[in-house]
């Protein structure tokens, strides 16, 4: 935000009418009207539902399937781009699941034989 020549910036400005005990409580009201889109955060907006057919995982073969079958989602057009990144973010976050387990059961196994 600009900075007005008192130094404060519009929202730091409203903030301090809002805190204001002796203005108007009317011009206090519009203050905290006007500032409270830049203080609170807005709602998720939830996005679209989707609809791909990808396998079942179990390995890390079956990840190289499903990102081929988001890849053809996207060829097909039945899912935009965005989208397919949102899939292609779970389906990474799987396989690093997926890698955790399997050095775990590496190293419980090299520590059962050691």
């Amino acid at each position: 935000m600009q900075k007005a020549q008192n130094g404060l910036s519009p929202l730091d400005y409203l903030l301090s009418v809002v805190r204001d005990e002796k203005a108007a409580q009317r011009f206090r009201i519009d203050a905290a009207k006007a500032a409270a889109p830049y203080c609170m955060s807005k709602p998720h907006q939830p996005g679209p539902i989707i609809s791909i057919d990808l396998p079942e995982i179990k390995s890390s073969g079956d990840l190289a399937v499903a990102y081929a079958g988001l890849i053809a989602s996207v060829a097909a057009g039945k899912i935009d781009l965005a989208e397919s990144k949102e899939v292609a973010s779970l389906l990474d976050g799987y396989r690093r699941a997926l890698e955790t387990s399997e050095l775990e059961h590496r190293i419980a196994a090299l520590e059962a034989g050691a």
